[in-house]
């Protein structure tokens, strides 16, 4: 029966693949996990530098946030879907890692005021004591609208854990490409589980500043006794740079803000340039105080930043001297839920010879990077560049599955600055 459910849940395009944080309603924005105590009536610090993550066992820890672009309130429910290191779709049914309902509804919502954007701001705490989660691993919440689980409107993704391993930081190795690269080392003591075969029950994943288009799993380099040590040029991560900025804060008080060019009050709307960026990439590092990636929700001059805080357009422009077909150029960050969204996706204009995008945005303080899409995956170097001065988020996930399990638990994390 589960399984029938699992699949109505899952949107076609998902099927077969790994979940990614999106959502499926042009009218759904400012979506995030955040954790519960960074939440006040003034700010919302979408991630708080921190990936969305709870210990096992742990209640009320994350609260999800949304908001829906109308004017009538719509019912929704949410469930949770367990899911594999790679975030496919584990094999366990849902009352095997769900105690309590296997899915609920979201009651708390706000209609706003004295926006000229009008929407409806969702949340949901959880877990709770009607869903609770039994089993560690990576998990999805997906939210549809009450008794149409085929028609999922977002993804989430969020981890819960349980520390039965202590993972330990390691000083990097020289490098042949030192300059550009950061070599993220680290042992995992694995005493509390003592698996005889850890090179095939384990899996390891280092993420950086949740970029989980990148993700790759590790193999150890060398195991003596119950300590496992990741110490190689395989774990060599491309060093980036420190993010870019802007301030929409004060939109309303026509006041620009950082990274600012110009706003504008228009067809009922706020309309946001930002000054023209640059390649940075042939460009000697330069030390700017960032927030990896991150974004806070706030205004200057409104109470809540749930429900008084507007939208309004912002349009980037990256100066080039001519268009290159080659170049597949996002905006990425916490902006764009740390996914390659096609909405994000720059184009050329040949009039102004710059790659141009908007978004459609909620005022406050936004880091963002311009990242390049080579073979999949996405890239600084192209536009940004590398460097090792760079300040980077970093987090060590250790996934164990014994020959006895069917699902791989997620034993161990550590999340810790790196330059």
């Amino acid at each position: 029966m589960y399984k029938c459910v699992l699949v109505l849940l899952i949107p076609l395009q998902l099927l077969g693949q790994s979940f990614s944080n999106q959502s499926f309603n042009d009218s759904i924005k400012s979506v995030f996990i955040a954790p519960t105590n960074t939440i006040s009536a003034s700010t919302v610090i979408t991630n708080g530098y921190k990936i969305p993550s709870i210990k096992l066992n742990q209640f009320n820890a994350l609260t999800l946030h949304f908001d829906l672009l109308a004017d009538e309130y719509v019912d929704y429910s949410y469930t949770l879907v367990h899911c594999n290191p790679d975030w496919t779709p584990s094999d366990l049914f849902s009352n095997e890692y769900l105690d309590g309902y296997t899915e609920d509804n979201i009651l708390d919502f706000k209609y706003s005021s004295n926006t000229g954007q009008n929407y409806i701001h969702y949340s949901q705490s959880f877990p709770d004591d009607n869903m609770i989660i039994t089993k560690s691993g990576n998990y999805v919440l997906l939210v549809y609208p009450v008794g149409k689980r085929s028609e999922v409107v977002l993804c989430q993704k969020f981890y819960v854990f349980s520390q039965n391993v202590s993972i330990t930081p390691l000083p990097s190795s020289s490098l042949s490409n030192h300059r550009s690269m950061h070599q993220i080392n680290f042992k995992v003591d694995q005493s509390n589980i003592k698996s005889t075969d850890p090179r095939n029950e384990f899996k390891v994943a280092v993420l950086k500043n949740q970029n989980y288009n990148n993700l790759q799993f590790h193999m150890p380099t060398y195991i003596s006794g119950n300590l496992l040590s990741y110490n190689s040029s395989k774990m060599n991560i491309e060093a980036g740079n420190e993010f870019r900025q802007f301030d929409t804060r004060n939109i309303n008080l026509n006041t620009n803000g950082y990274g600012i060019y110009k706003s504008l009050y228009q067809d009922k709307q706020y309309h946001t340039i930002l000054h023209p960026s640059s390649v940075r990439s042939h460009k000697t590092y330069s030390t700017v105080l960032d927030h990896n990636g991150n974004q806070f929700i706030q205004s200057q001059s409104h109470r809540s930043s749930l429900s008084e805080t507007d939208y309004g357009w912002v349009y980037f422009y990256l100066n080039y001297p001519s268009a290159d077909s080659t170049l597949n150029i996002y905006i990425w960050g916490a902006l764009t839920n740390w996914e390659k969204d096609a909405n994000a996706k720059l184009t050329f204009n040949k009039k102004s010879n710059q790659y141009v995008g908007k978004l459609f945005l909620k005022q406050g303080v936004y880091d963002f990077a311009y990242l390049t899409d080579v073979n999949g995956k996405l890239t600084w170097g192209t536009i940004e560049g590398n460097y090792y001065e760079t300040d980077n988020y970093y987090s060590v996930l250790v996934y164990h599955k014994s020959f006895t399990s069917n699902y791989y638990e997620l034993v161990g994390m550590k999340s810790f600055n790196y330059n």
